[in-house]
């Protein structure tokens, strides 16, 4: 039997084609599996830090506050489990919170967090959005929420201190393929 080098081309890319196809099947390719949805995750976060009261009138509270603190995840984000946190915000007690997060993996990426809610307080909840980052993170999104477990407010006679942890700290994030 005669072969041309024309039908053993084709019977090669035939058998490249059935062996990629066989691949993709049985191998996990978790980044690509991943990339059209978010992957979840949970934890908790501990914040300390100070708050500046700003006086606005009567029976109206607004101050600005900045905390910084440790994030633990039990699931990764990127293949991250721990985060140092850094939140500059304004609370108003007629408009509610608002602040801008950064969380910075131990080698320095760093993600972005834009949080709100209706009062900084014991069990409200804060709703945010991942809005970007740095390296592995520069194109991450998503969305996570978590209510203080106890946040209490010290004052001095020249600070105001805050301390918070969270509970039920959830989100799911959207990372571009590494």
């Amino acid at each position: 039997m005669i072969h041309s080098p024309r039908a053993f081309k084709y019977r090669l890319c035939l058998i490249l084609i059935i062996l990629l196809t066989l691949a993709a099947n049985f191998c996990p390719f978790p980044d690509i599996a991943r990339a059209g949805q978010g992957s979840p995750f949970t934890g908790s976060w501990i914040a300390n830090g100070s708050r500046q009261i700003f006086p606005f009138g009567k029976d109206r509270n607004v101050y600005t506050f900045k905390l910084a603190g440790h994030v633990n995840l039990k699931e990764t984000i990127g293949g991250e489990l721990d985060f140092w946190s850094e939140v500059i915000g304004i609370s108003d007690s007629k408009t509610g919170t608002e602040a801008r997060c950064i969380w910075r993996d131990l080698d320095g990426r760093e993600l972005f967090l834009v949080l709100k809610s209706d009062r900084m307080q014991s069990n409200d909840l804060v709703t945010g959005k991942i809005v970007g980052g740095t390296g592995k993170f520069a194109k991450a999104t998503g969305e996570l929420s978590f209510k203080w477990s106890s946040i209490s407010f010290y004052r001095d006679d020249v600070t105001d201190s805050i301390s918070g942890q969270t509970l039920d700290l959830k989100g799911k994030v959207q990372l571009p393929n590494f």
